[in-house]
């Protein structure tokens, strides 16, 4: 991968990760703060990393599932969820998407709870 590419990535992804954790902080103390649990982020990190553990061992799996425009305007419109799940990085491309994920979902579950994080995901 490019350096500067990579950097690029790296900095818009940790970017709002910082603004996020200091929002949280701000909201300390806050009665209805919510949840410490994490269940959409352990959901999420989950499905990501069972359906990119799979494509280790089925590589066909990624065509059948990616996002593919000429495929979706002929019927398959369920493309756009299952490309959430794949990996067209590689291994190490699924791994920072995983932390990216961890990171994220982690944050947005803090600040708006559960229900909105998931559909955060989905949409």
């Amino acid at each position: 991968m490019n350096p500067f590419r990579f950097i690029c990535m790296t900095v818009g992804l940790y970017a709002p990760l910082a603004a996020g954790f200091h929002l949280i902080r701000s909201r300390r103390g806050i009665a209805d703060a919510p949840s410490p649990y994490f269940r959409a982020t352990l959901l999420l990190v989950a499905s990501v990393g069972l359906t990119g553990a799979l494509q280790l061992f089925l590589p066909d799996l990624l065509p059948m599932l990616q996002r593919d425009s000429a495929r979706i305007v002929s019927g398959e419109w369920w493309r756009f969820i299952t490309a959430l799940f794949v990996q067209d990085g590689g291994l190490y491309g699924g791994l920072y998407n995983l932390l990216g994920l961890v990171l994220a979902s982690g944050t947005a579950e803090q600040l708006w709870g559960t229900r909105q994080t998931c559909v955060i995901f989905f949409v």
